[in-house]
């Protein structure tokens, strides 16, 4: 499976709540065009390679005395920046955090530093769900890979909305792909615990038990989602 590139997959998308009155909306507009022209200003130097450019503009401003969101987009640049220069194969060696092909890899130090950032970025605005897609991402395309189901955990306690199950049920196909089914039956697992009644859950466990010869246990979670989606005929 192709990494497709980093810029890719820690992009902003910034979504307006117009309520109340015309005053208050249209402070909502400003500072929503602020936004997304931060968003926009870093994007196009990351997409043109002009690194020492975007590290630059997005350090002014987290010095500044701008908003939490802006500085949360700041951290985004910053993780791209550092995995600009930090992207290559998975080391020979890494049998034990990769059971198939090696992938396309994120190279310490840059992706730790751009962890790290995205982790900030997430403390700023916990609720801007492409910071946790962009961490998740990288950390199951590093030496950090076996943190996948603790860094999910993170996620959850800081994002547990349910319309983020969706996203995060995505990244067992990439655990698949590489025949990580240990991992991805830890992944599963935490998000079994905090959705023990999604029926989308139970049917990829059941998968999971199926693919490793697991007859019972798959059997028990297919009757599960059955249980809990009787019209969802995949089931």
């Amino acid at each position: 499976m192709k990494l497709l590139p980093w810029w890719l997959f820690i992009i902003s998308t910034i979504m307006t709540e117009i309520l109340g009155s015309v005053p208050k909306a249209k402070a909502a507009e400003r500072q929503q065009f602020s936004i997304e022209s931060t968003a926009k200003k870093w994007q196009q130097a990351i997409h043109s390679k002009r690194y020492d450019r975007a590290r630059t503009l997005c350090e002014s401003w987290l010095g500044a005395n701008t908003n939490a969101r802006v500085k949360a987009e700041a951290h985004k640049c910053l993780a791209n920046v550092e995995l600009a220069s930090s992207t290559g194969t998975a080391p020979i060696g890494t049998s034990d955090i990769v059971v198939g092909p090696r992938p396309p890899w994120y190279l310490d130090p840059g992706a730790s530093r751009a962890i790290k950032h995205l982790t900030d970025g997430i403390t700023l605005s916990p609720d801007d769900i492409t910071i946790h897609q962009g961490r998740l991402h990288i950390v199951s395309y590093s030496l950090y890979r076996n943190e996948l189901p603790r860094y999910l955990k993170l996620t959850l306690n800081t994002y547990p909305q349910r319309e983020g199950l969706h996203y995060w049920l995505a990244y067992c196909e990439e655990l698949e792909t590489y025949k990580d089914f240990g991992l991805m039956m830890e992944f599963l697992h935490v998000l079994e615990e905090r959705f023990p009644n999604e029926a989308r859950v139970h049917a990829r466990l059941r998968e999971l038990f199926s693919e490793t010869a697991k007859d019972g246990q798959a059997l028990s979670h297919a009757k599960r989602a059955i249980e809990l989606d009787p019209k969802d005929a995949e089931n």
